[in-house]
This record gives C-alpha cells, sequence and structure tokens, in this order.
C-alpha cells in the first residue's frame, strides 16, 4: 500500500513539475516585467487593457460552454482507444466549430450598439483562446502532460514578448497588447495540434448527436459555474471601471498581480491534483491518499502564502511604478482572497469524480450573488476598496460552502485547525504591519513568518532532503 501511495505521490509531483514548468516560467516573467509595464502604461490605459481581457475572459466560457472540461474528462477515461478517443474529440471539435460560428454571426450584429473601448478585438480574443482551451485539454485527456505545459508555454511566451516589443520598441501602447493578447493563442494552439497530430483524431463521420448530448449534459452546468466565478475573480472590474473610471480599474489590475503569483502556482498544483483524484478516487486507499495531499498541500500553501504576504512591503517599491501607489494597501486583502480559494480547489475535484458538474454551480452561484452584492453596497463608503473586501466575502464563502458540502456527503478532508488558526492569526498580523508597521516590525513578522512556514512543513523538506541525499549516493 505505501508503495501504491509513493507512486501516486510521484505522479502528482511529476505533472505538478511538467505543467507548472509551462507555466510559472512565464508567469514569473511577466510579474518581473511589471516595472516596465507600469511605466510605459498609464493607469486609464492598463484599466481598459484588464477591462477588455476580463469581459473576454467571460465570454470563453459562455461561447465555448467548457467543452475543453468535458474533453479531459472524458477522453481521460478511453486514453488508448483511439476509436473513443476520436469520437469524444471528433464531436467535441464540431460543436465547438457551430457554437463559435454563432457567436461571430451574434457579435457582429451587436457590435454597432455597443459601447466598450476596443470591443472589436473581442473577436479574434474569444476564439483563439476557446480553440487554444481545446487544445489543451485534448493533450491533457491524451495524457499528454507535456504537451498540455509547452502549449500553454509558448501561447503565453509569445504574448510576453510580442508584449515587449510592440510596447517598449515600436511605442504601440495598448492596441500593441491587445495584439500580443490574440496572436499568442494561435501560437499555442498550433504548438499542441502538430506535437499530438490531433487532427488524426478528427473524422466527422464519428460525430454523434448521443455523444453531443453526453458532452453537452457534463459541460454545460460547468459554464454557469465558470460564470459565476468570473463575477467572483472579476466583476468588481467592470463596476469600478463604470462606477470609477478605467484608472481605478487599474488600480485594482496592478494590486491582483501579486496574489496572481500565488493563484498561479496553485493552479499548476491543482491541475495535476484533478487528474490524480479523477484516477485514483475510488481506490481502496483513494480517500486516505486524499486527505494524505491535502494536507501536505495545506502546509506547503499556507507557508507560501504567508512568505509572500510578509515580503510584499520589501517587493513593491522595486516593482510597481510610484503612480499606482494607491493600489499599495489593497495587495494584502487580495492575498487573503486567494488563500481562501485554495480550499475551493482542494475539495473541487471530488465533485468531478462523481459527475456532480450541476452540483458545483450552487456554492459558487450563491457566493457570486453575495459578493457582487457586497460590492454595490460598499462603493460608496469605502471606494475602490469595496473589490477586495468583496472578493475576500466570495471567496470564503464557496470555500466554505464547498469543505462543508464534501465533508457531509463524500468524505472527511481532515483539515488542521493547528494550522489554520496560527496561518490566520499571522496573516492578520502581516497585514496591518504591511500598512502600518515601521520597518523593524515588518522584520519581525517576516521572521516570525518564515519560522511558522518551516516549523509546519519540517517532516517534508526532511523527506525531500533525504531523497535527494539518496538519488546522489546511488549516482
Amino acid at each position: 500500500m505505501p508503495a501504491k501511495t509513493d507512486s501516486r505521490s510521484r505522479d502528482l509531483l511529476k505533472n505538478t513539475g511538467i505543467i507548472g514548468f509551462g507555466t510559472m516560467c512565464t508567469k514569473a516573467l511577466s510579474f518581473l516585467l511589471l516595472p516596465l509595464y507600469t511605466a510605459l502604461l498609464s493607469t486609464s490605459d492598463y484599466g481598459t487593457l484588464d477591462l477588455v481581457t476580463t469581459i473576454g475572459g467571460l465570454f470563453v466560457p459562455i461561447v465555448g460552454i467548457q467543452l475543453s472540461q468535458a474533453i479531459f474528462r472524458y477522453v481521460a477515461e478511453v486514453r488508448g482507444d483511439n476509436h473513443a478517443v476520436a469520437t469524444v474529440l471528433s464531436t467535441a471539435y464540431l460543436e465547438s466549430l457551430a457554437l463559435i460560428v454563432v457567436y461571430i454571426g451574434l457579435f457582429v450584429v451587436s457590435a454597432p450598439f455597443v459601447s466598450l473601448p476596443y470591443k472589436w478585438v473581442l473577436l479574434p480574443l474569444v476564439v483563439f483562446n476557446i480553440t487554444l482551451q481545446l487544445a489543451l485539454y485534448s493533450a491533457r485527456g491524451i495524457g499528454d502532460n507535456v504537451s498540455f505545459a509547452l502549449g500553454s508555454f509558448i501561447s503565453a511566451s509569445v504574448t510576453l514578448v510580442l508584449n515587449v516589443i510592440l510596447l517598449a520598441v515600436f511605442s504601440l501602447g495598448l492596441e500593441g497588447m491587445l495584439a500580443a493578447y490574440c496572436i499568442g493563442p494561435i501560437a499555442g494552439t498550433v504548438t499542441v495540434t502538430i506535437r499530438d497530430r490531433l487532427w488524426r483524431y478528427f473524422n466527422p463521420s464519428l460525430c454523434s448527436v448521443m455523444e453531443a448530448k453526453r458532452l453537452t449534459r457534463y459541460a454545460f452546468p460547468l459554464m454557469p459555474n465558470e460564470v459565476s466565478w468570473w463575477a467572483l475573480q472579476s466583476a468588481d472590474r467592470v463596476v469600478i471601471s463604470t462606477a470609477l473610471g478605467t484608472a481605478a480599474n487599474g488600480l485594482i489590475s496592478v494590486a491582483n498581480k501579486f496574489s496572481f503569483i500565488y493563484s498561479t502556482v496553485f493552479s499548476v498544483f491543482n491541475a495535476s491534483w484533478t487528474e490524480q483524484v479523477i484516477l485514483h478516487y475510488h481506490d481502496e486507499d483513494g480517500a486516505s491518499f486524499i486527505r494524505q495531499i491535502v494536507d501536505s498541500a495545506v502546509r506547503f500553501f499556507s507557508a507560501l502564502f504567508l512568505f509572500i504576504i510578509s515580503a510584499l512591503p520589501f517587493i513593491w517599491p522595486f516593482m510597481i511604478d510610484v503612480s499606482y501607489n494607491d493600489a499599495f494597501g489593497m495587495v494584502p486583502l487580495y492575498m487573503i482572497a486567494v488563500y481562501a480559494n485554495l480550499f475551493t480547489g482542494l475539495v473541487s475535484p471530488i465533485y468531478l469524480v462523481n459527475n456532480e458538474s450541476r452540483k458545483v454551480l450552487e456554492a459558487t452561484l450563491v457566493s457570486a450573488v453575495v459578493s457582487i452584492t457586497v460590492l454595490i453596497v460598499l462603493l460608496g463608503p469605502i471606494g475602490v476598496y469595496a473589490a477586495p473586501i468583496s472578493t475576500i466575502v466570495g471567496y470564503g464563502l464557496v470555500a466554505f460552502m464547498r469543505v462543508v458540502d464534501v465533508q457531509r456527503r463524500h468524505m472527511d478532508m481532515a483539515l488542521d485547525v493547528k494550522i489554520l488558526m496560527p496561518t490566520a492569526i499571522l496573516a492578520i498580523f502581516a497585514s496591518l504591519t504591511y500598512i502600518w508597521g515601521g520597518l523593524a516590525v515588518k522584520v519581525l513578522c517576516f521572521a516570525l513568518c518564515l519560522i511558522f512556514s518551516v516549523a509546519i512543513n519540517w517532516d517534508m523538506i526532511v523527506s525531500l532532503i533525504r531523497k535527494l541525499k539518496g538519488e546522489s549516493n546511488n549516482d
């Protein structure tokens, strides 16, 4: 039994590493380029860029109805059976093509009546991101995580390089960055398609109405769930842009960049974690395996959370132009919000493996409604700070509802209060010192967070050192 657990853990770490390489390299570089972006773009232009890409992020799951998730779910079950894989992919591709054609038609008809800066960018932006998702999740479905990572890496890298060239070299400003966001997904789609020769799996004669219904039944309930997540994560950008202007949205966008690094690291782990839950949930010791990994993940990501939030006061002056200093106080609030979201991500794969895609929607929808209500109510009294506060409320509520539901109906997650309570106390302390503390207090806070982080992960650190020493001795 331990050997089996070790094997699954190694698979999780291996897949996390593969997917992580394709994501983290470009995300880290993008973060390090913040000084360039904030120096060359005004808060208004940055806010407009964020608004257009945010609305594009809403349209992608609506137009694509989350068929990419259905591809991953059902292709993973029939890996190795080329006929079955081709049936799923052929049907999904044809259905997606029909949805894209409908979107293009509706967009062309309705665009003249919509007042939005750079609205026509939404046409290629949405279409190319849908095709990228289809290619990436086809690769994951057939088990090629390297291709998934490579496609993500190429897409993000091309976008990033073009951002720098078009912004800094050719001085195209906002227009150049929007063009880069459209071209990047094309490069990623082409890479995955060629590497995995996805055309091999497309045979129109294999398309079936029954298969389309099965895919749609699974995917469609995930679409409102994804839209609800968009409301939790991004609706504040639209509300703030409308009520306070795109310059205020630019401040929110920059404040989000630090928490975005944390959420990106977790999303890399969670992509691999979801696959492991799907493959091993029904094993004899599946529940024990899940509890073990959840405990390790909570320890690691609690440590990362505390490290980032306590290091923020020292990082900010070197990363962000002074014209964005009004965003400073919002950063720790967004960090708290994404930490709450950690628990949602850990338990959500259990819904997917039990085919409860409709159940997934409930908590997300309720939390989205509450979050937007809080945002609107607080917008007048506290202004732009209503955005991170409403995000904390929304993320916290969906995490609470999902964890309680999974504990009640599926399995005990064994979340350790001895980890969670000190993490919460240190996070509050770090947030207060971040805004009001002097240098000595900030250094003390950072030291305390670092000591606690090492302590709760000590067994994991020792185990890793032993394995590295063992491998070195074997060599």
